[in-house]
């Protein structure tokens, strides 16, 4: 009986091992469907579609100052603030391409990237989601950074929706569109727990920026931060995840500005040799 009960213990010790190994895999499977997403061009954005027509280079940010142009404003969609050609340009333009494996853990890059950007800190950095950051393009990164940290907290649907809420101005990009929900419903999705479920949580902290682009005297930034995605559903996956969104200057504060969502971040592993080739830079808070 001794042996049948010890024997029965290892089975269901091994089953349950092996049911945990099928939830991890799952959670790693949804960042890989994610970063597939990306890799593949399926967002917003679509060079082949994108005028030849170029705004300035982007500039680096390694102090307090950056390129600023100007664009001739349009209507935006279902908004009464300005879109301009030269925004949309810039959102659509390429980032670099880079595999989804480029963001799975791996070995940092032998020379790392030159330079860095400066983020400031928030009047109120204890906030559930910081807000105060200055009008500078690194503000417009901060500002950035703690959206996407509030969004992926808890890998919640309701969650996102409501930071979506919080930091969008009208016709900026829709919910179902938004990098951030779009990589929440995968992971969801690939788990099984589309509605989320307390036991799935992650985190997402800031490692590294870019700017893509400084138009309207400084008041439009297309932002861009990527971040290292930690998501835990009885085991971890980790991934690097890139985010990049148009930032308005507006009553005090940046928001995500209308327009659609811009060509997507590269998502790199913080620091690697594919993260220094894709232009990231190594974030420092003041």
């Amino acid at each position: 009986m001794t042996t049948t009960l010890t024997r029965s213990s290892r089975g269901r010790a091994w089953l349950t091992l092996a049911a945990l190994f099928i939830l991890g895999a799952s959670l790693a499977c949804g960042l890989v469907i994610f970063l597939w997403s990306v890799a593949a061009h399926t967002g917003p954005s679509h060079p082949a579609d994108i005028p030849s027509q170029t705004v300035s280079p982007t500039p680096t940010v390694t102090g307090t100052r950056a390129t600023v142009v100007a664009g001739p404003p349009t209507p935006g969609p279902d908004s009464g603030e300005a879109v301009t050609a030269a925004q949309d340009e810039l959102a659509d333009r390429p980032m670099a391409s880079v595999s989804p494996a480029a963001a799975q853990p791996q070995p940092l890059a032998l020379t790392p990237a030159a330079g860095g950007i400066v983020v400031p800190g928030a009047i109120d950095p204890a906030a559930g989601l910081p807000r105060g950051f200055s009008r500078t393009p690194q503000g417009a990164v901060a500002q950035l950074a703690a959206i996407d940290a509030a969004a992926f907290r808890d890998v919640n649907p309701a969650t996102v929706a409501d930071v979506h809420h919080r930091v969008t101005r009208p016709g900026a990009v829709p919910l179902s569109e938004w990098s951030p929900n779009v990589a929440v419903t995968a992971i969801l999705r690939a788990v099984g727990k589309p509605d989320g479920n307390t036991v799935l949580t992650s985190t997402w902290t800031l490692t590294h920026a870019q700017v893509k682009g400084v138009l309207d005297r400084g008041d439009f930034v297309l932002a861009c931060v990527l971040g290292e995605l930690d998501a835990t559903y009885h085991s971890t996956a980790r991934a690097g995840v890139g985010d990049c969104q148009r930032m308005l200057w507006a009553d005090g504060h940046w928001w995500i500005g209308p327009g659609g969502q811009p060509a997507f971040a590269p998502s790199t592993w913080p620091g690697s040799a594919d993260c220094v080739a894709a232009g990231w830079q190594e974030a420092h808070h003041a």
